[in-house]
């Protein structure tokens, strides 16, 4: 929220000296990352505590089971959405609305929806590969063999895609890497960490308790310095492997920081299983459907009325989170929670369980 709020509202500076502190603070804004990772590890643990393998009538079940999850709330924003576009526009945006409507919207050659739900497509894609990593393998141990040579084979369709776009690069410009071979790394991250979980695997202990996490931290932002223009720039023609390298490294950064709140204990895991956070992590989803168009009202109501200064940012930053919380906690009661009731017996959470320590 606090990412796309700056950006609605010119990406303000901040300076204090000869730092710009807004654009420092950016810099944090890949939630979207985090959550691909935390996907990995919570889908692997889904379907290992059913099948284990590949089965094509769990498969199919799987399937259902994860569209039920994420549509009813998506649709319901997609509908908000065609509303809002034909009050402005006077016609019914049938070409997005269906692209959106089958999770393929990261195709689209022209988007007139929020761009924020490229993610729940890539999201939506790795849910029909997941079941087929399982295929041909008998024991589970080699589940990682697997994933990291689709890690390897990830890293190489970025190296590929940013060496053709090194003009790109260079000028700072947003290169396209949405599709799931683009990103695999993130979710694959996640899918190792599940396993070594189930596994009961023990840290290194430079990864462990307090200063892990800060260790862990370190390695995630050193992968998302990799995807400053700047810092790209800096290597020249090279710059397009430490681009590539950007997200994958920091994903597993990410991925060392999950699995260090799971498994060992210290200040970082009792500030984020406290209420406050968890509640957030309740209506997380509902909330990222939400966000941007509230965040797009807000901010667009305040420039209107007060220009843009970083007063009128941060308080419109501040008004789209109070808004922002109750309509999340509003859309997750009715749109998600039905799901929930419906799907407490799951047998993935006695697998979770059996782990002791989540």
């Amino acid at each position: 929220m606090w990412k796309h709020s700056w950006g609605f509202l010119d990406n303000i500076p901040l300076m204090i000296g000869p730092l710009n502190i807004n654009k420092l603070c950016s810099i944090a804004g890949n939630g979207v990352d985090l959550f691909f990772v935390i996907s990995g590890f919570c889908m692997y643990l889904m379907y290992v505590a059913k099948a284990g393998t590949f089965v094509l009538a769990e498969y199919g079940h799987f399937l259902r089971k994860r569209f039920m999850r994420i549509a009813p709330a998506f649709y319901v924003l997609i509908l908000v959405e065609v509303v809002r576009y034909m009050i402005a526009n006077h016609s019914f945006p049938l070409q997005t609305f269906l692209y959106h409507l089958f999770f393929i919207n990261i195709f689209l050659p022209v988007n007139v929806f929020a761009p924020h739900f490229w993610s729940l497509a890539t999201e939506w894609h790795f849910y029909l590969v997941l079941p087929f990593l399982f295929v041909g393998i008998r024991k589970r141990k080699f589940i990682i063999v697997r994933i990291l040579a689709l890690i390897v084979l990830c890293i190489v369709c970025r190296l590929f895609l940013f060496y053709n776009h090194q003009t790109d690069l260079i000028n700072g410009s947003t290169v396209s890497a949405d599709a799931i071979w683009y990103r695999f790394a993130e979710f694959g991250f996640g899918i190792i960490a599940a396993k070594l979980y189930l596994d009961a695997f023990k840290l290194p202990y430079i990864f462990r308790g307090f200063f892990g996490f800060i260790l862990a931290f370190i390695v995630a932002y050193a992968g998302r310095i990799f995807m400053l223009t700047e810092f790209v720039n800096y290597f020249g023609t090279n710059g397009f492997i430490i681009r590539a390298l950007g997200e994958p490294l920091m994903t597993l950064g990410f991925a060392l920081m999950m699995y260090n709140l799971i498994s060992s204990k210290s200040l970082f895991s009792s500030f984020f299983t406290g209420k406050p956070l968890l509640f957030i992590g309740k209506i997380s989803y509902s909330m990222y459907l939400w966000h941007w168009i509230i965040c797009v009202g807000v901010c667009r109501m305040f420039k209107a009325d007060f220009g843009v200064s970083n007063l009128v940012f941060y308080s419109a930053l501040i008004l789209s989170v109070f808004v922002a919380i109750p309509v999340s906690w509003l859309s997750y009661k009715y749109l998600e929670l039905p799901y929930f009731n419906k799907s407490k017996s799951a047998p993935w959470l006695a697998v979770i369980k059996e782990g002791g320590q989540l």
